[in-house]
C-alpha cells in the first residue's frame, strides 16, 4: 500500500508541474517527461469532460 501512496505523490507533483521534493522510489516504465505529460493530458481531458477547465 505504501508504494501506491508514493506513486500518488509522484503523480500529484507531475500534474502540478512541480519537481519532486526527493528522489522517487517509484519505478516508472517511461521517463519522467513522458509520465508528466501523460498525467497532465489525463487531467486536462478529465477537466474538459467535467466542464471545469479554466
Amino acid at each position: 500500500m505504501l508504494h501506491a501512496h508514493v506513486a500518488s505523490l509522484d503523480i500529484a507533483h507531475y500534474m502540478a508541474g512541480q519537481p519532486l521534493p526527493q528522489l522517487s522510489t517509484t519505478l516508472w516504465l517511461d521517463d519522467e517527461e513522458t509520465v508528466r505529460n501523460r498525467q497532465r493530458s489525463l487531467v486536462a481531458a478529465r477537466q474538459q469532460y467535467l466542464g471545469t477547465r479554466r
